[in-house]
């Protein structure tokens, strides 16, 4: 592989690294702010386990871009598009269009992502990475899963939007730690 390629293939392994620890960080952000509001206790608990599941991964993620970048505080970036269409979905004030957002939209493009990911990695030298990646692949079949289980996925524009932002992103980028917003106020 000459020089070139192989900087193209860094770059483009670091990138979808990125995006894939952006919306991990994302769904918990979005999770953790709707727990307070659910009233059933089941969803109460399993939003908390899969906000947990989210966030450690995250760190996971973040401890594979230092050792890649060799970088402490490397500051990838995510496009814009994405942080509007997940701030929107947080802001929704329906339950199910939230837990079809993130079950039936995120997480499924997550698995996309990943598989797009494990398909780039070096059988030998990203031995590490294929295994925190297979490793979160049947937590991730079990949230959609769950979610199967619970709500039928819903069709509104803003379920749309999303679908569309995160697979065909346009326009400007930010750095993935000012991509989270403030959380919601749902005690009302």
């Amino acid at each position: 592989m000459s020089t070139l390629a192989s900087q193209t293939h860094f770059t483009q392994v670091v990138n979808r690294l990125e995006h894939i620890a952006y919306l991990h960080r994302a769904c918990a952000q979005i999770q953790a702010g709707w727990n307070v509001k659910l009233n059933q206790m089941e969803y109460k608990l399993s939003l908390a386990s899969h906000t947990f599941d989210d966030m450690e991964q995250v760190a996971k993620l973040d401890r594979h871009l230092v050792a890649l970048t060799r970088v402490d505080s490397y500051q990838g970036t995510i496009p814009v598009a994405w942080m509007h269409a997940l701030k929107q979905l947080d802001r929704e004030a329906n339950q199910s269009t939230m837990i079809s957002g993130i079950y039936h939209v995120i997480k499924p493009y997550l698995a996309t992502l990943y598989n797009q990911l494990l398909n780039q990695l070096d059988p030998i030298l990203d031995i590490n990475l294929k295994r925190v990646l297979n490793h979160y692949m049947p937590l991730l079949r079990q949230q959609i899963a769950w979610a199967n289980d619970q709500e039928t996925p819903s069709d509104n524009p803003v379920l749309n939007t999303l679908t569309q932002v995160l697979q065909q992103p346009q326009g400007e980028s930010l750095p993935r730690k000012e991509g989270i917003w403030q959380p919601q106020d749902r005690v009302n």
